[in-house]
């Protein structure tokens, strides 16, 4: 092991005592483009050499206590130490059990089970290496303070949660990037808070996304009978009105008719949530060249890799959705039974028709949501570089940037739907495949004919974001105060 470095004293440092060659050597490693200030791209590449996690609002709380410009100059940078150096040094002895000026691995250990914080001996490994700046296999104080400078807060929970998290952007829908895997006992509180808005959200947004799939298929509700909506035999047949369809629904089975397919819509949050972020994981680790902070473009091709895995493991459910949502009352008994009776009666590859067509619309969901919500984010921050961008922003962003990438996907969306439906009682086999079903419904109604259903479908987009926000916050709440 190499030399140690003298302990540092346990009383409270004056200014004097700072070492300024130190904290000019930071500086400069921070400063890239050499013009004696740092700014806030400057300050993310900081964080981000450090691997630490973090998203613009930490980068907007940081500069803040920095400084009230848009550059922080050296003396800023010092004057914001040196006011941190008690806090910093608190939290140095905290976890320095024998007091003996260097951290251990065994005493972040330990201060972490202190704190009741859940982490694994590699994520511990990783953590140490990271601090521990000379490979000397001791952390002396001026690596820690080098380390946790930059942090917003400092304590030892802020420490392990930037080392372990990193947020990501939600992009919306079945077809969103996950967050990064996190690695703290909050994990499960997260899965659950989310299981549990999305299937209230599903379920309170069903009515209109039976709409959506109705119009999607093709439906002419003026040649129906009592027993059910009839579908129309040409997609070329006109096109009827929100309001007939929405009586005939009624008259068929009254309200209860309006939700027929959103038992499977809440069953598959489950197994696709948890395909989705194993596969994402396991992509970032072979396309990123730092899996723990992937730029956009990484980002988005794990995503895309994610959600076409996520999509292919649940899809027979996809199918039985559409399948039950467009049935006439009591031509089908349940999701186990249609999943029976299609694979009898069509063979097993129906339960896969119109996997192509979905999963060629998650690259331009995907990429359009993404480049939306960033321009937007990246805009906001320009025009207002003190200001944080409140939730109520944020919220009407996301849903913006994911209306925009319905837009983008929905014609492969309304391809998928027709695919699924074909075989169905009443529903002939009339396309061969993807390419098909686009050539015909282009002939028969143009382009407009890839759009039949957008309009319920935006009718769900802003209230199901709302709630899935609303509830996800009182979930998770309610989950970390037991």
């Amino acid at each position: 092991m190499a030399d140690k470095e003298e302990p540092k004293p346990r009383h409270k440092p004056a200014y004097r005592e700072l070492e300024l060659e130190v904290l000019r050597k930071i500086f400069d490693d921070i400063d890239t483009n050499h013009n004696n200030a740092i700014d806030r791209d400057e300050l993310v590449m900081a964080l981000t050499k450090l691997k630490l996690g973090h998203d613009r609002d930490e980068v907007m709380e940081l500069f803040d206590q920095f400084t009230d410009s848009a550059e922080i100059n050296f003396d800023e940078f010092v004057t914001f130490v040196s006011s941190r150096e008690k806090e910093i040094q608190q939290v140095f002895q905290e976890i320095d059990l024998d007091g003996n000026g260097f951290l251990e691995r065994s005493e972040i250990c330990t201060a972490l089970d202190r704190i009741g914080m859940h982490y694994t001996n590699e994520n511990l490994k990783t953590l140490f290496h990271r601090m521990d700046d000379n490979g000397d296999l001791a952390v002396s104080y001026d690596e820690f303070r080098s380390f946790v400078m930059l942090l917003p807060s400092i304590n030892i929970r802020a420490i392990w949660n930037s080392h372990a998290v990193h947020n990501g952007i939600d992009i919306g829908e079945d077809l969103t990037v996950p967050d990064e895997i996190i690695q703290r006992p909050e994990a499960w509180q997260l899965l659950i808070a989310g299981g549990t808005a999305g299937a209230i959200s599903r379920t309170m947004t069903a009515p209109a996304d039976r709409l959506k799939v109705m119009y999607q298929a093709g439906i002419n509700p003026s040649v129906s009978s009592t027993k059910g909506v009839t579908p129309s035999t040409s997609s070329s047949a006109s096109v009827p009105s929100m309001r007939s369809v929405i009586k005939q629904i009624y008259r068929e089975g009254g309200w209860r008719a309006f939700y027929r397919g959103n038992g499977t819509n809440t069953l598959k949050i489950g197994p696709e949530s948890a395909a989705k972020f194993f596969a994402y994981e396991r992509i970032k680790r072979l396309v990123c060249s730092d899996p723990d902070h992937p730029v956009v473009l990484e980002r988005l091709v794990s995503g895309a890799g994610a959600g076409v895995v996520s999509q292919t493991s649940i899809y027979p459910l996809e199918v039985v959705k559409t399948r039950l949502a467009l049935a006439k009352s009591g031509e089908s008994k349940g999701i186990l039974n249609c999943l029976i009776t299609i694979s009898r009666t069509e063979g097993f590859p129906a339960l896969f028709r119109g996997l192509g067509a979905s999963l060629a619309g998650i690259i331009p969901y995907a990429g359009v949501d993404l480049a939306v919500y960033n321009t937007l984010r990246d805009t906001y921050s320009e025009w207002y570089p003190k200001s944080r961008p409140s939730a109520l922003l944020i919220l009407t962003s996301g849903a913006f940037s994911s209306v925009c990438g319905q837009v983008i996907a929905f014609p492969f969306q309304c391809i998928r739907t027709k695919l699924q439906a074909q075989g169905m009682p009443g529903r002939p086999v009339r396309y061969s495949g993807m390419f098909d079903c686009f050539r015909q419904t282009v002939s028969e109604n143009g382009i407009r004919g890839l759009y039949r259903g957008i309009l319920p479908n935006f009718m769900k987009a802003v209230p199901a974001v709302s709630i899935s926000y609303l509830v996800y916050e009182r979930v998770k709440d309610a989950l970390a105060r037991k």
